[in-house]
């Protein structure tokens, strides 16, 4: 068989299929034509994107078709291709797989208390610190403005509260944005190895995200979810992303914000300052959602299920 990761590849996937009859797993990764869309990439004014649009939207109907099984990140993706009218023989065969998270790296039990000392003291975080944590890409679906602003209001009610972003990229954009919202000396900035990351996790209260809600969404899976959730921190994110508001509500791992408004975000932080998270509770999920090796099983699934069709 070939297992082809998202649309490109499964260009080949898919006529290695059609002339030697190879069994063919299209592991869509998102509904990558419409990313390009929503993310401002193509342009659809342009004659040339619409074209490479429409090609890549027959392409997707034909994957689906035609594919021994689908891969999909989330549930909400799942659903919305089952109820398209323009896919023969609907429902396809397609098994949920989000990003996964080894959670024996993302754990609490292996970090070393003179490595979090060390990380606080080079940040200049004193135990009295509300600090609000940012992880990843700031890139085209994160909402860096609205998050700024969240952090302000935050800001107002917690005078200690600081805003940590650990990214390696778009450190000038990020400062720009602290003047608008006159926030610049609670903001610490750091890049962190992979093995780094779990320690700047650890010295947070909170977490947040926000993406940009556009139809390519519903197929999306945040990774830093179950990397946050894996250390028992809870989350501040918005709905209508993947499965994140249904993950946040099933395991209690956060608060969901429903539109992108100062007085959500007062509502967002007294839910946050009011409900007694449990850490195990949280840790949980993401093993129960997020663990590497059910997600390894749930691939192995699939492989036993396209060999012996």
């Amino acid at each position: 068989m070939v297992h082809c990761r998202s649309y490109i590849a499964a260009l080949v996937g898919l006529q290695l299929q059609k002339k030697i009859g190879i069994k063919f797993i299209f592991d869509m990764r998102g509904f990558w034509a419409n990313e390009r869309i929503d993310g401002n990439i193509w342009k659809l004014e342009n004659p040339i994107y619409k074209m490479v649009f429409n090609f890549f939207k027959k392409k997707e109907i034909e994957y689906l078709e035609h594919a021994d099984y689908t891969i999909s990140l989330t549930h909400n993706a799942k659903e919305e291709i089952h109820s398209w009218k323009t896919v023969k023989n609907n429902p396809v065969n397609i098994q949920v797989i989000p990003c996964c998270v080894d959670l024996n790296l993302f754990n609490k039990k292996n970090l070393q208390n003179d490595t979090i000392e060390l990380l606080k003291n080079s940040l200049s975080i004193a135990s009295k610190d509300y600090i609000l944590l940012y992880l990843g890409s700031i890139g085209t679906w994160y909402m860096l403005e609205e998050m700024m602003e969240f952090f302000s209001v935050l800001k107002k009610q917690k005078p200690n509260a600081k805003f940590l972003f650990v990214t390696k990229e778009e450190h000038e954009r990020i400062y720009a944005t602290t003047e608008k919202y006159g926030v610049k000396e609670a903001i610490i900035i750091r890049p962190g190895s992979r093995e780094e990351i779990p320690y700047l996790i650890s010295l947070c209260q909170a977490s947040i995200f926000f993406i940009l809600p556009s139809y390519s969404k519903k197929a999306s899976s945040p990774t830093k979810q179950g990397e946050i959730m894996a250390m028992g921190i809870p989350i501040v994110c918005n709905t209508g992303v993947g499965d994140t508001d249904k993950i946040v509500l099933d395991y209690s791992s956060g608060v969901l914000v429903n539109s992108f408004t100062t007085e959500d975000y007062a509502i967002a932080i007294e839910k946050l300052n009011t409900t007694a998270f449990e850490e195990h509770q949280i840790i949980q999920g993401a093993d129960a959602y997020f663990s590497l090796e059910n997600g390894v099983e749930k691939y192995a699934e699939v492989y036993r299920a396209v060999i012996q069709a």
